[in-house]
């Protein structure tokens, strides 16, 4: 009796990473990791695009752009997502996030949330949601709930500083190419100064971007989504997020810093 119960208790303990992974499959799946992940890859090559006009007089060359499509490696950036969720969330919040998102309404928010992001890659469509934002009565209750989203997801706080940390990185990795060294405590103290106009734009996109995204939502929907995130796992999958890409940004920042800095070796030789 006592060896079957055994038995039967490291079966459960075998099981136990498998059925973890499994939900954390069913979550990566539900919030539809790998699209989000194209949609990113696809602004990170737009952003080069600036960056080659912005910094190298568009004359990077087909290096850069080779180089570029090895930064924004979208495996790793899925990978990175998964393993940093996996970290942050315990088995019962993966499954429970993953009940969430697999849900009618999970699947709508996820809909309209990239198809948002992807039409404000046209700067006409951009332009029109941050106006349409800008006009919208700030006592309705859509903007209110919009308001709340925002603050109970820390939207505002956690992208400042992730721009800030990507910031950072991209000039610590041009510099490691150039070596004319990195004075980190006047970077930050430079970068940190923009820190108030960050704060500002970024307020100023998120309403656009959710105005326009949230547009079809009820207001009953509206709740549940704040409920959700408002919620122990809501949270945890919100961190969890946030930190996942910094890492992924940090990374490729550091490794697109790099690509500048040797366009720009290149073209003094």
């Amino acid at each position: 009796m006592r060896r079957a119960a055994s038995v039967i208790a490291t079966a459960m303990l075998l099981g136990a990473p498998a059925a973890a992974e499994e939900s954390l499959d069913e979550l990566v799946t539900a919030m539809r990791l790998e699209e989000v992940v194209t949609i990113l890859v696809d602004e990170g090559r737009r952003y080069a695009a600036s960056l080659n006009t912005d910094m190298l007089d568009g004359d990077a060359g087909s290096y850069f752009f080779a180089r570029v499509d090895e930064i924004y490696a979208p495996d790793q950036m899925v990978q990175t997502m998964r393993d940093t969720i996996r970290e942050e969330l315990n088995p019962a919040q993966i499954s429970e996030a993953a009940v969430f998102f697999s849900s009618d309404l999970g699947q709508t928010i996820i809909s309209l949330e990239n198809s948002a992001r992807r039409a404000l890659s046209d700067p006409a469509v951009e332009e029109m949601a941050q106006e349409n934002a800008k006009t919208m009565d700030r006592d309705s209750h859509r903007f209110q709930l919009i308001e709340e989203y925002i603050e109970v997801n820390e939207l505002v706080v956690r992208n400042v500083e992730g721009t800030l940390s990507s910031d950072f990185s991209f000039f610590q990795g041009m510099a490691s190419i150039q070596d004319t060294g990195s004075d980190d405590r006047a970077l930050l103290a430079e970068l940190f100064s923009q820190r108030e106009a960050m704060e500002s734009d970024t307020r100023e996109w998120l309403h656009g971007f959710l105005v326009l995204a949230y547009q079809p939502l009820t207001d009953v929907q509206m709740r549940e989504n704040i409920a959700f995130s408002a919620s122990e796992t809501g949270q945890a999958l919100n961190q969890a997020l946030f930190v996942g890409f910094d890492r992924v940004y940090d990374r490729i920042s550091f490794e697109l810093g790099e690509a500048v800095g040797f366009a720009m070796q290149s073209s003094d030789l």
